[in-house]
């Protein structure tokens, strides 16, 4: 199969997506070696980006995957996959809701806080 042909999965990250990509070769472990692209879109901070990497992908399958932390970006980007009708799998956002009901804080929303000094 020609690589642009295969799907692609795509890791989207407001820091570095080291998360994100965990999962997804966890997950890709369970399928034939090389059934999809993987491309990794770290530090975004506006939708502009994926927009652009979506639109040079458009004739392919996609899925992305996502670890964004800052609220009002993860709704925009949701947002722009709703629209295209791309599955989303937001790796982070359940487990910091279920952590903020128990803990009775709000997340800080703070950027790359498991390596600091990496972002």
């Amino acid at each position: 199969m020609h690589e642009d042909a295969r799907p692609l999965a795509l890791v989207v990250s407001d820091s570095l997506g080291d998360t994100a990509f965990a999962v997804l070769r966890a997950a890709l472990a369970q399928f034939k070696h090389g059934s999809c692209e993987v491309r990794r879109l770290a530090k975004i901070n506006d939708v502009e980006s994926l927009r652009a990497v979506l639109d040079e992908s458009s004739s392919r399958s996609v899925v992305v995957l996502h670890t964004i932390v800052d609220v009002a970006l993860r709704r925009k980007v949701e947002g722009l996959l709703d629209s295209r009708c791309i599955p989303i799998i937001d790796v982070i956002g359940p487990a910091l809701d279920a952590l903020s009901m128990v803990l009775g804080q709000s997340p800080s929303q703070r950027v790359g806080a498991v390596h600091p000094s990496k972002v």
